[in-house]
């Protein structure tokens, strides 16, 4: 324009490179620990699927994978809970593309477990199964997997999920956890979370329909199976959640009658038990049962629960046999220089009401993805901390990176230094996350 000229701008040099910012993040979306080492799932260097990564903490982690074949999930569209890991190494996981379930272990080919369905069959929210009676009567003592099937039919809205037993040794390696018969309007449309009880004589799951989503209003549901074939015994019967609205997330076995759930009945997630032969009597409507009432396991300020996006996540763990509980608390938005809390508590508070330990982690969000003796494996990032997959020493209190979502160059700490740091604010009521310059 007439009368106006370009001034010339101010010399910036930057150490964020543009191949630095095109690389982009290989986000870590499962881990597990296995044999000799740590298993986890990311996507391939140069966005070629995702692989499933053995790392043994003094090698680089290599994929086990063939290129050919990716984890993922496709059901409910949004996915999760791809794959996962028994004790002694087998792994079961699904190809994204094909949506067949294959097993594999480290040092082995995958191999087949379901046919190509032309895109009609999707498995996801696979899990093993933690119980040493978790085996039909006649089979091996080889480990056995839960996981969530979804069939689609040719209408978009023909579609029908139930939970099915995974077993790779066995002839027919894929069945129903659900009686044919089971067709009311007390079946859920969605179904995630399918835990075995530890006698392998109940299946824990949660199920909803439309138009609820998973934050708005779930079930907990209970099925009896039998011991010996891990046949259904009977239609699924809702033991919480029916006469109450609430989200109920995440059921984990403390004992073989003993649940678990996160649940926002008061308000916001926290963690509580229930006794289950009660809840199942008395959803029943079983003569002298008596009154059906949750105990709180875990209570905190945060959240210990939150939007069930993909499924399979975990805020939190009963370990050592039950008798103790670690968790991931979200705390935006409340008085404290951190956004989240690892914790440590009694899975059976006492009388007294001791409250649990906060470790004091330096993060900004985490879930929990398995725990080893005395350390958690953990997903978790923050303003001071790369996101990636870290291990959570509970005695030492130190937390060390297994893989980190970017790839960082040797001058870290100089790039460190521009890069914004999070700041939980509130603007007019409304709660936000700001970033502000550095540089």
């Amino acid at each position: 324009m007439t009368g106006q000229s370009a001034s010339p701008g101010s010399p910036f040099t930057s150490p964020i490179t543009a191949e630095l910012a095109a690389a982009g993040t290989r986000p870590i979306d499962r881990a597990r620990f296995a044999a000799g080492g740590v298993l986890f799932s990311q996507r391939r260097a140069g966005q070629q699927g995702v692989g499933i990564f053995f790392s043994a903490g003094d090698d680089q982690p290599r994929d086990i994978l063939p290129e050919n074949l990716t984890a993922g999930s496709r059901v409910h569209e949004y996915g999760g809970g791809a794959w996962d890991c028994a004790d002694d190494g087998t792994i079961v996981f699904v190809d994204r593309v094909s949506q067949r379930l294959y097993t594999v272990t480290p040092g082995t080919a995958p191999q087949a477990l379901t046919d190509d369905s032309a895109g009609r069959v999707f498995f996801g929210d696979i899990t093993v199964a933690n119980s040493s009676s978790a085996h039909p009567s006649g089979t091996s003592s080889a480990p056995v997997f839960t996981a969530v099937r979804e069939f689609r039919g040719a209408h978009p809205h023909d579609v029908v999920r139930d939970i099915v037993l995974i077993d790779p040794s066995a002839d027919t390696p894929v069945r129903s956890l659900f009686p044919a018969d089971w067709t009311g309007e007390d079946r859920p449309h969605f179904v995630a979370y399918p835990r075995l009880s530890p006698d392998a004589q109940h299946l824990a799951f949660i199920g909803w329909d439309h138009p609820d989503m998973p934050w708005d209003a779930t079930r907990l549901l209970l099925a009896d199976l039998d011991q010996q074939t891990l046949k259904p015994q009977g239609s699924p019967v809702a033991i919480l959640g029916a006469e109450k609205r609430q989200s109920i997330l995440q059921p984990e076995w403390l004992s073989r009658s003993t649940l678990t759930v996160s649940t926002d009945a008061r308000g916001s997630w926290s963690v509580v038990s229930l006794d289950v032969r009660v809840f199942r009597d008395r959803a029943l409507g079983t003569p002298g049962t008596p009154e059906a009432q949750v105990a709180s396991v875990l209570d905190d300020p945060g959240e210990i629960g939150g939007p069930l996006w993909t499924l399979g996540s975990r805020w939190y763990l009963p370990v050592l046999d039950g008798q103790r509980i670690v968790a991931a608390a979200a705390r935006d938005g409340i008085e404290t220089q951190r956004t989240a809390a690892l914790l440590w508590a009694d899975s059976r508070p006492d009388e007294q009401g001791s409250g649990p330990f906060d470790f004091g982690a330096d993060i900004d969000w985490a879930e929990i993805e398995d725990f080893r003796d005395t350390v958690a494996l953990i997903r978790a990032g923050g303003r001071n901390r790369v996101d990636g997959l870290y291990t959570f020493d509970i005695a030492s209190g130190e937390l060390e990176p297994v893989a980190l979502s970017i790839v960082l160059p040797e001058s870290w700490s100089a790039i460190a230094e521009y890069l914004p740091r999070a700041e939980v604010r509130e603007y007019s009521g409304i709660q936000a996350v700001w970033y502000p310059p550095r540089r």
